[in-house]
């Protein structure tokens, strides 16, 4: 199964939180009612949790390390096509206080010490998979 990248959030449930409107979702291969609606169930998205300043900010700063590296065809782990990536330590103290928020909110707080920065062509994709120990969190 493979599930492909967009997601629409609806009315609050929580507030500042959506829930629920999976009109920009696309499922490709077979998924089932059943497993679509288990998909769904464990997602969250948080309203304009990023702004769009901010994500201008981030991108500003990592265009220039990301901008020079080839599309790679597939990873180690077949999981990811279409990409490229780096990873940073490193940041402006704006975009730190952005990331410092995603990790409170994702991560419980637990980091690790390079982000992982990840770029898909337009025909890029990523697989479902279970992530290598070396880049998940523990929370």
């Amino acid at each position: 199964m493979l599930l492909l990248r967009r997601l629409a959030p609806l009315g609050p449930k929580f507030p500042g939180v959506r829930w629920r409107n999976f009109s920009l979702m696309e499922y490709a291969g077979q998924w089932s009612s059943t497993e679509k609606l288990q998909f769904q169930a464990d997602m969250r998205v948080i309203s304009d949790f990023v702004t769009a300043e901010e994500e201008q900010c981030l991108i500003w700063e990592i265009e220039p390390h990301i901008s020079r590296l080839p599309y790679e065809s597939s990873h180690w782990d077949d999981a990811i096509h279409g990409y490229r990536e780096v990873q940073r330590r490193k940041w402006s103290p704006h975009n730190r206080s952005v990331l410092d928020r995603v990790c409170r909110e994702a991560c419980g707080g637990q980091v690790m010490p390079f982000v992982h920065i990840l770029d898909l062509a337009e025909v890029g994709g990523i697989k479902p998979h279970v992530d290598s120990t070396r880049v998940i969190w523990t929370s």
